[in-house]
């Protein structure tokens, strides 16, 4: 059967996937709809329709439940952040719709808010909230456990700020997930990055350990950057670096990591290592190098 060039292109922007209405609406008639279906053409998908030669992907499960969310629906949250690039590609779709949306979609979490006044971003051909919210949505949605690694991960790529957290804390203050909000904006406000760095704090704390800094700049005495360490005390020249769980390690990392630990060394700094297992698992141990090295370096 000959398909108009209209359907076609609505059928392409949408990976496939459709719904009657829609294909209606872009010059498809109902006799060619029911020829379509009755043929094999197209079959029935999560709700909706799919071309038959079109196979399942993400992007067609993320694109059924948005289209079945409604106009008004846009991904946010993990989804959101999978297309903006932080790969997420796990759980249900994410999606926020206007506050008094009833509807239900299977496979999906609709976030029912009132505050969404910023407008729709086309992001790889999705209709989808701003970067920093679908970061503050997936925060509120996640586990701790899962919300403290989008948390390391988006403060490394300076998508959000501790500020901007609290700011986002008192914009959705009757919303869901305001409690898992708040505990991340605790977490970032701390000054440590990355989960392990985090655990250190509370270790240094617990340890009455003072003078300690998380992600300073550290720099020689002509002035030059030698790098920027994970903890630092800069009066007596330590620096504490932490093996975390990072999600993305290469080896260009890995040969920064040591050659600014020997530029570190060689200008007169005693550098500690710990891995998160360390932190984790042994922070008596931990506690007690760090005391070591501080008692020398006093």
């Amino acid at each position: 059967m000959r398909l108009p060039d209209q359907f076609r292109q609505y059928v392409a922007r949408n990976d496939g996937v459709f719904i009657r209405a829609g294909a209606l609406a872009n010059g498809l008639s109902a006799r060619q709809f029911r020829t379509g279906a009755a043929h094999g053409e197209w079959v029935p998908y999560r709700g909706l329709w799919i071309l038959a030669a079109t196979p399942p992907t993400w992007r067609t499960v993320v694109r059924s439940a948005l289209l079945r969310a409604g106009p008004d629906a846009r991904l946010t949250g993990d989804t959101a952040l999978s297309l903006y690039g932080l790969e997420l590609r796990t759980g249900a779709v994410a999606i926020s719709v206007p506050a008094g949306t009833s509807r239900k979609v299977s496979g999906a979490v609709l976030l029912r808010d009132h505050d969404r006044e910023e407008g729709a971003r086309l992001v790889e051909g999705f209709a989808a909230m701003s970067r920093t919210r679908s970061v503050v949505d997936a925060l509120r949605l996640g586990s701790d456990q899962h919300g403290r690694r989008v948390l390391d991960e988006v403060l490394r790529r300076g998508w959000i700020s501790a500020g901007e957290l609290r700011h986002w804390c008192e914009r959705l203050r009757a919303c869901r997930g305001l409690a898992s909000l708040h505990a991340r904006a605790s977490d970032a406000e701390c000054g440590a990055w990355v989960e392990s760095e985090r655990v250190l704090h509370s270790i240094l704390t617990k340890a009455g350990l003072r003078g300690w800094s998380f992600n300073q700049e550290i720099r020689a005495a002509s002035g030059r950057l030698l790098g920027i360490g994970d903890c630092v005390n800069l009066a007596l020249k330590i620096v504490i670096e932490v093996d975390g769980w990072a999600w993305h390690t290469s080896a260009d990392r890995f040969q920064r990591d040591r050659d600014r630990q020997n530029a570190l060394v060689e200008a007169g700094w005693t550098v500690l290592r710990f891995t998160w297992l360390d932190v984790s698992t042994r922070p008596d141990y931990v506690a007690t190098a760090i005391r070591r090295a501080m008692a020398r370096a006093a």
